[in-house]
This record gives structure tokens, C-alpha cells and sequence, in this order.
């Protein structure tokens, strides 16, 4: 019997993006299908086999699943491994071990079949990404969301899972290499934030001011393109949920222990919870200071 055991929906894009992503269990065969939400989606559906193509001969070092088109899917092996990021949040706890592997992914990624070109801006280029002054190297055809979840780490070595952002012209390697590093400490701000703020960590990556706010806006274009310009196309700030991190957490983790204490949590919960919290998830300073207060 073949039943969905997860799905996830991006309809906060432009209609021609919105895509539908489920987990299929087929008896013992699992894989994942990716559908269009509109007809307007089809087109980015059917184009995962030429994108297929480009990944695979784009990396030295990286497998790329392969992609099969059927019944308006486009369907993909499931893989299981551990994410490169998650091995790279391993190492919070320690800056330098963070930033050491992070440049280690980004070597190891970052190899390509074929050499740069100069970056020429072309008509497509700047419909996707806005007018860009910049004069350096460019991959001729590009995957700009090397995200390190993107990656497992598999018996083969890394392989790639999510190809959706590819595209067949030039687009240079340094944006690319900036989303993944800064996407990386977004995701990660509340812990990375405590040793090194924003500037200081992507200088980390010879990534200086002038050309960070660079590539911000390139981003900022590109999100438009995908969720629609003023990202009209992303939930309303009425339906949005307050981010609470972990400096939220250590100032009001006793009221929150109390208040559940009270209502729900009796005295072994609390100790259980108390002893949840691993080290190897935050900075150890803050870990000491957030289990004692519990």
C-alpha cells in the first residue's frame, strides 16, 4: 500500500514556484515526490531533469540523487545520512571547530568539473538576481543553494538531495559560497551570536562589508523573484510567531519550569528536562547557566 509519511508545502512563493514535497512509503520503498500547487508550477517541475543533468556534471566530489519525471512529479531516491549541517552544529559549542569545518564543507563542495568564467551579467541573470556590479569569477551554470542541509553524509561521501535553485547561466561563486555561510549563521544566531556577531563571523570568510552588502541584495532580488515582489506571496506578519532564542530561554526558563510545575510537569519531568540539556548544543558557559536555573 503506498501512503505519504510526510509532506511539506512552499505556497508562500509565486504561484509558478509553489511545490508540494512528500515523504512515500511504497511497501518497503521509500522516495520523495515533488508536484506543482498550480499549473503555472508545472514548468519548474518538469525542469528537475535538466537541472539533474547540470548537477551531475557540475561536482567533482558530490553525488547528486537522480530524478525521474512521472505522472507531473518529479521523483527522487530517499537518502539517509546525517546533513552536513547538522555535523557542523555539532561543534558549536567550540567557534573555531564551527568555522573550521565549515570552510572544510565549503572545499570539498566548492570543486567543480569545469573551470570559471569571468562574470558577465546576462538578461536572465539580472531578472533573477538585479543589476550586479561585479567583477570576479563565475561558475558558467550554477547551484545557488548549496545550504549545507541540502547534503547528506553517506557511505559514497556527500550527496545532494535538493537541486531546485539551479540555473543555466553564469552566476558567481562567491554569492554562492556567501548563502551558504550566511544562511548557516541565521539559522544558528543564537548560539553563534553569543561569541561573534554577524560582521566578525563573515569576515571569517574574507567576506568584507562592501561586498556582503553585495550579495544581500542580489538575495533580496532573488527572494522577490521566488515569493513575489514585497514577498506578496509570504504569510501575512499577522499570522507570523514570535522567535524566541536562547537568551529568551535563560532569562525566563524558571517561570516557564514553574508555570508547568503547577499545571502539568511534577518534580521528575522537571530533573528529566534539567538533564536534556546537552552540552554539545550550546556554548558551555551557556549551558552551565541555562541548567541551572532549571
Amino acid at each position: 500500500m503506498t501512503q505519504t509519511v510526510y509532506v511539506k508545502y512552499n505556497n508562500t512563493r509565486c504561484p509558478q514556484f509553489a511545490t508540494r514535497t512528500e515523504i512515500v512509503e511504497n511497501g518497503e520503498e521509500r522516495f520523495v515526490r515533488k508536484t506543482a500547487l498550480t499549473s503555472e508550477g508545472q514548468a519548474h517541475i518538469d525542469a528537475f531533469s535538466d537541472k539533474s543533468a547540470i548537477v551531475q556534471k557540475l561536482y567533482q566530489n558530490i553525488h547528486a540523487v537522480g530524478v525521474r519525471l512521472e505522472n507531473n512529479g518529479a521523483v527522487f531516491p530517499f537518502v539517509t545520512g546525517m546533513t552536513a549541517g547538522s555535523d557542523v552544529e555539532s561543534a558549536l559549542h567550540d567557534p573555531g571547530e564551527t568555522i573550521r569545518r565549515l570552510k572544510q564543507y565549503l572545499r570539498k563542495i566548492d570543486t567543480f568539473q569545469d573551470d570559471f568564467t569571468d562574470f558577465i551579467p546576462c538578461e536572465a541573470f539580472t531578472e533573477v538576481f538585479g543589476e550586479l556590479d561585479y567583477d570576479g569569477p563565475a561558475l558558467p551554470y550554477a547551484n545557488v543553494d548549496e545550504i549545507l542541509d541540502n547534503f547528506l553524509i553517506t557511505d559514497g561521501g556527500l550527496t545532494l538531495i535538493d537541486y531546485e535553485w539551479v540555473f543555466d547561466f553564469p552566476v558567481p561563486i562567491r554569492y554562492i559560497q556567501f548563502r551558504t555561510v550566511y544562511y548557516f549563521y541565521v539559522k544558528n544566531h543564537s548560539v553563534l551570536s553569543q561569541t561573534m556577531d554577524e560582521q566578525t563571523y563573515l569576515s571569517r570568510f574574507n567576506c568584507p562589508p562592501d561586498e556582503v552588502a553585495l550579495w544581500k541584495r542580489a538575495e533580496d532580488h532573488f527572494q522577490q523573484y521566488v515569493h513575489g515582489k514585497d514577498r506578496c506571496f509570504s504569510y501575512p506578519t499577522a499570522y507570523e510567531k514570535e522567535i524566541r532564542d536562547i537568551n529568551y530561554l535563560l532569562n525566563h526558563v524558571p517561570d516557564i519550569a514553574y508555570d508547568y510545575n503547577q499545571t502539568f510537569v511534577k518534580d521528575d519531568e522537571i530533573r528529566a528536562l534539567r538533564e536534556s540539556l546537552h552540552p554539545t548544543r550550546y556554548p558551555k558557559y551557556l549551558w552551565e547557566k541555562l541548567r541551572s536555573k532549571i
